[in-house]
């Protein structure tokens, strides 16, 4: 393992701190996987401790603080991080197709099926490759490609649709505090990047009732709109799992920056505490948390998909007072 870091004080203002990191696991327990099955194992394969993974990576932080005057002062600060996993040895067996080993690749990536738009009629599927996910086939349902070429999609036709996962690579947060006289202003941003989400999980796509999200309902087959070029499937009670299975329609970049929090105070001065007997201090201030988000989905939070509960913009209006 090697870890290289550095902390730096300059001018009693800037501070810094850097690290590097590459870090080279081995003798990981793991399954034989490479075995041959004619060895007669089958699923009782030994365990053995071969397995390598390669992880590296840099964190950043600085912070910038200065006094301007005795009226002014300034607190900058700033965060960054990025992580990468590798695979390099999983005594993989021996597969008939290169794009179904894991070696070389990360650990977190995306693997499914790659989407070629939509059936547009039974006429096409009969002339399709075979597709048995789990689901009868019928028109405006997702369109598969036969990446073997041997006339059906199978597991054998799964490929990596998107070198990242669900685990974000970049991560960094951006703040700053402001003191001019009595007020006191706050502002903080965070984010991530270079990650990977499904968004199907939403939909009402699978096997149980959802609602229907709007930009869906905007864009979906259907009888009444057969629109060739629609994003979305056709919309059914039954279900379809070959629509819901992991495929490129759903994969989106689920990177985003977000205004954390935005605050504001007011001090009240010293001289007009005195004229109160029991305060000694006090302050006003609005506070704003989850104000906007900048991504690429626009129609979800990237943040929060998968979970039971949309994200929430709280406002915070409030007096502190000390006795």
């Amino acid at each position: 393992k090697l870890d290289i870091g550095i902390d730096l004080e300059l001018f009693r203002q800037l501070t810094i701190t850097a690290d590097y990191f590459n870090e080279k696991r081995y003798n990981i327990l793991l399954h034989r996987e490479a075995w041959p099955e004619s060895l007669g194992y089958y699923t009782a394969k030994p365990w053995s401790n071969k397995g390598k993974v390669d992880n590296w990576g840099i964190e950043l932080s600085v912070n910038w603080r200065k006094e301007f005057t005795k009226d002014l002062y300034v607190d900058f600060r700033g965060n960054f991080t990025y992580t990468e996993y590798k695979y390099v040895n999983l005594d993989e067996p021996v597969y008939p197709y290169v794009w179904k080993t894991s070696t070389g690749k990360p650990l977190s990536r995306t693997t499914g099926y790659i989407a070629q738009g939509l059936f547009s009629s039974q006429e096409e599927i009969d002339n399709s490759p075979t597709q048995n996910l789990g689901s009868t086939v019928k028109p405006a349902d997702i369109k598969y490609r036969d990446v073997n070429g041997d006339g059906k999609i199978d597991g054998s036709d799964q490929v990596m649709i998107s070198p990242y996962g669900t685990t974000p690579r970049i991560q960094y947060g951006l703040g700053m505090n402001v003191t001019y006289k009595k007020f006191d202003f706050g502002v903080f941003f965070n984010g991530s990047a270079k990650r990977t989400i499904m968004i199907s999980g939403i939909s009402p796509f699978g096997q149980s009732d959802y609602n229907v999200m709007q930009f869906i309902a905007d864009d979906y087959w259907s009888e009444s709109n057969p629109n060739p070029n629609a994003k979305y499937p056709r919309l059914t009670s039954e279900g379809s799992a070959n629509n819901y299975t992991t495929n490129s329609l759903w994969v989106a970049d689920a990177s985003y920056m977000k205004l954390r929090t935005l605050e504001l105070y007011y001090n009240f001065s010293q001289e007009m505490m005195k004229k109160s007997k029991f305060i000694k201090g006090a302050k006003v201030f609005a506070r704003g948390h989850d104000l906007f988000c900048v991504d690429k989905i626009k129609v979800l939070d990237p943040e929060n998909i998968g979970t039971n509960h949309p994200t929430m913009t709280q406002y915070t209006f409030g007096v502190n007072l000390s006795f």
